[in-house]
């Protein structure tokens, strides 16, 4: 009987929680890259979130969860990671030099 109030309380917990929208970072936390010459990126997901993105639109497929990203401007200019969105007809285009300021702060 236990065994199954158990099962019961998981499978509810897992199905609310499924309702809940997705979330590209959890609510309050950003993730803060070096960024190199061009000033470090912090990575909100808000910004994503309220464009209507959510973590499934990026992971797996375009970054690794909890792995190493080799993210360079080179690979976003290939289309790889950030690039497979901010290319212009997605997103802002992330290789025009006017919109470096929108990922990089100085």
């Amino acid at each position: 009987m236990k065994k199954t109030l158990s099962a019961i309380l998981t499978v509810s917990a897992l199905a609310a929680l499924a309702l809940l929208p997705a979330h590209a970072v959890p609510p309050g936390m950003k993730i803060e890259y070096k960024g190199g010459g061009a000033g470090k990126v912090i990575f909100d997901g808000r910004q994503h979130r309220i464009r209507g993105n959510s973590c499934i639109n990026c992971h797996p497929d375009i970054f690794v969860m909890k792995g190493r990203n080799n993210i360079t401007m080179a690979a976003i200019y290939e289309n790889r990671f950030c690039g497979a969105c901010h290319n212009g007809v997605d997103s802002f285009d992330a290789k025009k030099k006017e919109n470096c300021n929108k990922c990089h702060k100085k």
